[in-house]
Parts: structure tokens; sequence; C-alpha cells
């Protein structure tokens, strides 16, 4: 019965990992990636602008270094 609950415990927890993963990626790094992309495409860049995997880089970059340039500040 323990194992049975322990496995059960297990299970939910990645489910719940998996989903806070991908409500972060939908809601803040997609985004991010787009909004920071379509910025540097006024600016006069063209990257790859269809890839997907240039929002997620971009938007993952910004998140990791927005608390490093605030801290810069305060």
């Amino acid at each position: 019965m323990d194992e049975t609950l322990s496995y059960l415990g297990t299970v939910a927890g990645r489910a719940l990992r998996w989903l806070l993963l991908t409500m972060l990626y939908e809601l803040l790094v997609l985004p991010i990636g787009r909004f920071i992309t379509r910025w540097v495409l006024l600016a006069g860049f063209k990257p790859d602008y269809q890839n997907p995997a240039l929002f997620v880089v971009v938007g993952v970059l910004t998140l990791a270094l927005t608390p490093l340039a605030l801290a810069q500040f305060w």
C-alpha cells in the first residue's frame, strides 16, 4: 500500500512539474521570444522569423538575463 501511494505521489509530482513547465513555456518563453524577435526585426535584422526555436532561445535568454540586469540597478 505504501509503495502504491509513493508511486502515485511520484507520478503526480511529475505531472505537476510537466504542467508548470508547459505553462512557463507557453505564457512566458514564447511571448517574450516573439516580442523581442519582432523588435529585432524592426531594427532591421533578418533572422529566420518562422523558426520557433528562435523564439524559445530568445525567450529563455531574456528570462535568464533579466534578473542579472535588474540586479545591476539595485
